[in-house]
């Protein structure tokens, strides 16, 4: 009978080895999956807008999306309710200073200020702190890079949806392709997209880009998650225009 007994704890005690060893396959091969899931992020400038920021984030809820929206501090306290919707969809928030000026133009103690400003307003507003940053136009010096000290984050794919935006003649439906084409086509896994939520006409083009990608087959994360996703560790004053490549 203790023989029996025995014979058969062991035979429970193999099964359930067989179904962990089972299970953690099939778990790592869920992880080499997401691995392989081509990625992009979508960034968003010069916001928060209450009326197109809000417009964008219909799209991304009701696709399934997540963006990065670098915030212009100035802008933050009258639309806090359009921010405080972006982070619980799960998008991120980053800082792209107080009153959008040129960093080139500023000293190292101004330039600091401007963005603790705006960390100041986005915490007050959703309760989250911006760890990044993206300079106005792109443009810094590498005392400014130092004086930004958080991950600078430009970009590898730009629509130029401003230059139609600023003209109140431009948002045709042939200028929209234009847009949405140089957003979505040659785009490869790991790209950082260039939008702006200010602009009605960038709000316009979003549904449209985002079902091309996902059609294309990208899932659509925040930088954050683009670069985690891929074993990178952001840091504090380097530039990233993408995911790094090897």
């Amino acid at each position: 009978m203790h023989f029996q007994n025995f014979l058969h704890r062991a035979a429970v005690l193999a099964i359930c080895g067989m179904i962990c060893v089972s299970s953690l396959a099939a778990q790592a091969g869920g992880n080499d999956a997401a691995q392989k899931t081509p990625l992009v992020a979508l960034t968003f400038d010069d916001g928060p807008s209450m009326t197109n920021t809000a417009k964008i984030l219909d799209v991304l809820e009701e696709h399934g999306a997540r963006a990065t929206f670098f915030v212009v501090g100035e802008r933050v306290a009258q639309n806090a309710a359009v921010l405080q919707r972006a982070v619980s969809l799960g998008c991120e928030i980053g800082n792209h200073t107080w009153n959008h000026k040129k960093l080139t133009e500023l000293t190292a103690e101004q330039i600091r200020a401007q963005l603790e400003k705006t960390d100041d307003a986005v915490f007050d507003a959703t309760g989250v702190r911006p760890h990044l940053v993206r300079a106005p136009c792109g443009r810094y010096g590498c005392y400014a890079c130092r004086a930004l000290d958080r991950p600078v984050i430009l970009w590898s794919v730009d629509p130029r949806d401003w230059s139609y935006a600023a003209d109140r003649t431009g948002n045709t439906a042939q200028n929209r392709e234009t847009v949405i084409r140089a957003a979505t086509e040659n785009v490869r896994d790991g790209d950082i997209i260039l939008l702006h939520d200010l602009y009605a006409f960038t709000a316009d083009c979003c549904e449209t880009i985002v079902e091309r990608l996902q059609e294309a087959g990208f899932s659509l994360v925040t930088v954050s998650e683009l670069m985690a996703s891929r074993g990178v560790r952001l840091q504090s004053g380097k530039t990233y225009r993408r995911v790094p490549t090897e």
